[in-house]
């Protein structure tokens, strides 16, 4: 893995760390040491013996030699021949009782998720268990539940029982108080009527705003859901990115494959339960229809639990008349879990009538291997409610996965089925549950969410007639406090949080879909005030995602803009060819800090020494200094790129290479040539493969004929008669890896919402290193003569007391922008439709900075100077594009007048005619526009070493003074 490091810098930054690192090894405390394990990590490999610090609560140092002493209070724990995981994180467990809990505790488990059947009134339940539980928990929001809540003929009967409702909520084990509703029995073989459809998805909602992780959907508990209500809940599901959990409607392939239907087509996420008891003997047949789901781009993934039998009521929908010939068993494969009977006709219809758990003995050994054994199936408990003969899958999966499956029958290697038990489940939960994001791994920055056990040792012991503690699994920590130690549970230990998903809206605090709503508001407002056709708006913020679409896309054929409409977003491309390069990089397939030459012998300028010496580096941080706006097409074909670099030999250098930044558009032509010679393929292939298709970017298109059989948006400009339509819309092929990318908002945020996470894509391909994800976002340089930064092609800034990444883009007529805010889980997309949309972007900008962050930017006041203060920058600046005439009005102002000496797209297209602009200065050598078409925009002079002006700074570029 390549390390960022800009070369130059290199000889002072190694001595710098040569020099402070033993003073900083020397001070470090940390509230626990895990000293000498193994560290299994299964998203970087990682498998080593190493020492792991750990300071409030997230792991902040492993490597070998650290120090032992933990400081005063800490914890050394001596892990010389113990595994240390990432604590298991159970996607499926019913009982959340103390008494429960202690088992999965001693098991390993350090998350314990209510997803099959969920909840609702879930803020009562956090609140009943804040500081209460030993390990982390969430829950789904229930749809079995919530329908029969809103069933219009039991409303009557929901009353009646909201105080067991009420209390069901708060108490540790909520079966107990369901057992004595009567109305969820009626309500389960009942269809839902039309009428109660709003109601239901009201109630669904309202449980994602108090912190549900999606739905639960076991409908093969209530048989009365239609087809077409499960349907019409996968919708709902889609719409709000949020996952389904089901347990299938029967054990069948063709139950399967309603869920699969429903989840292509709507687009719902879908994680199926325990495929192993809903599969029995198709089990390789289900496998296979989830494995080409996959492999065709569906967001399906499944579980399973190392047993051969099952767990469930005995009054349940299951055993309604007919099971024995549905599940192929009788009374003697039915095992009573308070007694441990074996029963009988005589002794199944008595327990019937009582109500109970009863476990049923029908699956094969076989099957269960090929499960566990499939790379794609997560390990899951379906951990029951505690009882002393409870199935022993709510004692011991996680340690008889470790004992039985790896080390004894060698059904799966130790690092997938690790893999299997934390990795697979964080990830399948992180767009619902950002915070999961941290768990599932053994890295610098995760949660402290760990286990550590023998692998020579590590056994189950609880059996299907008496429940016992696994061994082996020696100490558990949730958030760096141990919760297991020595194998023992630390009785006072109760370090669990609860997982709630991005929906979530806390008390008091506005709902975010009302004030994105005002958002969307002040948009159309602008769109009035700045003359703008058409806009598209979208927001993420804490994984939560809100769009919209205000005007018409042309204003000679108009269509109403969604957040489908796709727009051109200029620019923003730079940070896809950008990621691609980085990418390319953490392949080994290219260095950074080579030099151009290196892939591209033939790459030249005016300049010979920036020929030679250019870096892959310099073109992503605008660092080549030579002339930047080398517009024109060079053809359609396929060695558009070529030629196009091949015509730079001439470019004219104004600035020494890496003595000034200026944007540069024609550095990233080189860039986009470099990707065709490194990876083979033209540009359009690789962005599409390496890039568009693993994000999911269904909605990102880089040829226009993809974009022309869609809703799209054109280009506009304002005139004395109305808005006139900007022509030509496509841009020349050449253009392409600087700024001929077009998105719809939807997946602009998806894009941004990338590179908020860790390098991984929805599905868990690995996009980019977590260190490179990171370097792409931190400053190399700071643009001289300004406080804005520069990374790896975003723009980086700290106004208002808030780090953000940003990237703008412009095309004839369409301005867009992409602001990414990982220090708050925030991403903004704005995409217009006119010249003007630049100050509705910037508005916007500024508005949820403002109404999310708490972070005020506004345009920094002009000073008062006079005519001795300014007269030194009059004066001729010019570079190919453009000249500037900075000139004195009669009094005391600065102007610009800004004349255009080529067209755009093409060198030839009409040019814009001359234009003056106000500049007020805002500190020496800086200043800002006050008075024309983007007031608010920087200008900056920059000198030469010698304190002379050399430059001046318009619209991101330098102008060279003329003598």
């Amino acid at each position: 893995m390549r390390r960022f490091v800009y070369r130059p810098q290199a000889a002072v930054l190694l001595l710098v760390l040569a020099t402070v690192l033993p003073l900083v090894a020397a001070e470090e405390s940390f509230d626990v040491v895990l000293k000498s394990g193994r560290v299994i990590d299964p998203e970087t490999g990682l498998d080593a013996v190493r020492d792991v610090g750990i300071r409030g609560g997230s792991i902040v140092a492993i490597r070998e030699g650290l120090d032992t002493d933990p400081g005063a209070g800490g914890i050394l724990i001596d892990a010389t021949g113990l595994v240390v995981a990432p604590g298991f994180i159970d996607l499926h467990a019913h009982g959340l009782s103390d008494d429960a809990i202690r088992y999965r505790a001693r098991d390993g488990v350090t998350t314990a998720l209510e997803l099959e059947g969920g909840f609702n009134r879930l803020a009562e339940w956090f609140a009943a268990r804040e500081g209460r539980m030993r390990i982390h928990y969430g829950a789904s929001v229930g749809h079995g539940e919530a329908r029969a809540l809103v069933m219009p003929d039991l409303q009557e009967a929901v009353r009646a029982a909201e105080p067991l409702l009420k209390e069901a909520a708060v108490t540790e084990e909520r079966w107990k108080i369901y057992e004595q509703i009567e109305f969820f029995d009626e309500a389960r073989n009942a269809g839902l009527p039309d009428t109660a459809r709003n109601a239901l998805y009201r109630l669904l909602d309202q449980g994602l705003r108090e912190g549900g992780l999606g739905f639960g959907v076991a409908h093969q508990y209530y048989p009365g859901a239609t087809r077409k209500e499960i349907l019409d809940v996968f919708a709902l599901a889609a719409k709000r990115d949020a996952p389904i959990y089901t347990h299938v409607r029967s054990m069948t392939i063709d139950a399967m494959q309603e869920v699969i239907a429903d989840a292509a087509s709507t687009g719902a996420p879908l994680h199926i339960v325990h495929v192993n008891s809903m599969s029995g003997d198709a089990t390789p047949e289900i496998l296979n229809l989830i494995e080409g789901a996959q492999r065709r781009g569906l967001d399906v993934t499944t579980e399973a639990y190392p047993y051969t039998a099952a767990s469930t009521s005995i009054d349940s929908a299951i055993f309604d008349e007919g099971w024995q010939e549905r599940l192929g068993i009788s009374y003697g494969d039915l095992q009573w879990q308070d007694t441990g009977e074996r029963l009988t006709r005589e002794t199944f219809d008595r327990y019937y009538e009582q109500g109970g758990i009863v476990i049923i003995h029908f699956m094969k050994d076989a099957m269960i291997d090929l499960a566990i054994r499939t790379p794609f199936v997560m390990i899951a408990s379906d951990a029951m409610p505690y009882a002393p003969g409870a199935h022993p899958r709510s004692a011991g999966t996680f340690a008889r996965v470790l004992g039985r499956y790896v080390r004894e029958r060698e059904v799966v290697d130790l690092s997938s089925a690790i893999r299997k038990m934390t990795l697979m489940p964080a990830r399948r939960l992180e767009r619902i549950a950002p915070a999961m994001k941290r768990k599932g791994r053994v890295q610098v920055g995760a949660d402290a969410d760990l286990v550590l056990f023998d692998p020579d040792t590590v056994i189950d012991n609880a059996t299907f007639e008496q429940l016992d503690y696994s061994t082996g699994i020696e100490h558990v920590l949730v958030s760096g406090t141990p919760v297991v130690r020595g194998g023992e549970l630390v009785e006072d230990a109760f370090p669990g949080r609860p997982v709630k998903g991005r929906y979530l809206e806390e008390p008091g605090e506005p709902p975010l879909g009302e004030r994105f709503g005002q958002l969307c508001d002040d948009v159309e407002r602008w769109m009035t005030d700045y003359g703008v056709p058409g806009a598209a708006v979208g927001l993420s913020v804490r994984g939560r995602t809100f769009t919209c679409g205000r005007g018409v896309t042309n204003v000679d054929h108009p269509l109403d803009v969604t957040d489908e409409t796709l727009f051109q977003i200029g620019s923003i491309t730079k940070t896809f060819t950008g990621t691609l390069l980085v990418r390319l990089a953490d392949e080994g397939r290219i260095d950074l800090d080579a030099t151009i030459r290196t892939y591209l012998p033939e790459f030249r300028v005016a300049d010979a020494e920036a020929s030679e010496e250019a870096t892959v580096r310099d073109l992503l941080t605008h660092l080549g200094g030579w002339a930047g706006d080398n517009f024109g097409s060079t053809g359609p074909g396929d060695d558009a790129l070529d030629l196009k670099v091949r015509e730079m030999a001439t470019l004219p250098q104004i600035a020494p290479l890496r003595a000034v930044w200026s944007y540069n558009n024609a550095g990233f032509v080189v860039a986009g040539r470099l990707i065709e010679v490194v990876t083979g393929m033209t540009y359009e292939q690789a962005l599409e493969q390496m890039l568009l298709e693993p994000l999911g970017l269904s909605e990102c298109f880089i040829e226009p004929t993809d974009v022309l059989t869609r809703r799209f948006a054109a280009g506009h400009a304002w005139a004395p008669t109305g808005f006139r339509v900007l022509r030509p819309w496509q841009l020349s092929r050449a253009a392409n890896s600087a700024g001929a990318v077009t998105c719809s908002v939807r997946d602009l945020l998806r894009y941004g919402e990338f590179h908020l996470g860790d390098g991984t894509a929805v599905g868990g391909e690995r996009i980019l290193s977590a260190e490179s994800l990171e370097a792409m976002h931190t400053p190399i340089l700071t643009k001289h003569g300004s406080d804005e930064q520069m990374a790896l092609t975003w723009h980086v800034s700290d106004s208002g007391g808030v780090r953000r990444s940003s990237h703008g883009g412009a095309t004839l007529g369409q301005r867009a922008m992409l602001t990414v805010v990982p220090g708050h889980e925030l991403v903004l997309a704005t995409l217009t439709n006119a010249e003007t949309g630049r100050r509705l972007n910037r508005d916007a900008v500024r508005w949820v900075l403002r109404e999310y962050l708490d972070a005020v930017v506004t345009d920094p006041e002009p000073l008062k100077t006079d005519a001795d203060d300014l007269r030194e920058y009059i004066g001729t600046y010019t570079r190919p594009y453009m000249d500037i005439e900075l000139h004195l009005d009669d009094g005391d102002t600065l102007l610009a007048t800004v004349t255009q000496k080529m067209g755009f797209p093409e060198r030839d297209s009409p040019r814009s005619p001359p234009t003056t602009v106000e500049l007020g200065m805002v500190a020496r050598d800086r200043f800002i526009i006050t008075r024309g078409p983007v007031p608010g925009r920087a200008a900056e002079i920059i000198r030469n070493a010698d304190g002379s002006i050399g430059w001046f700074r318009f619209a991101s570029r330098i102008h060279a003074r003329e003598p």
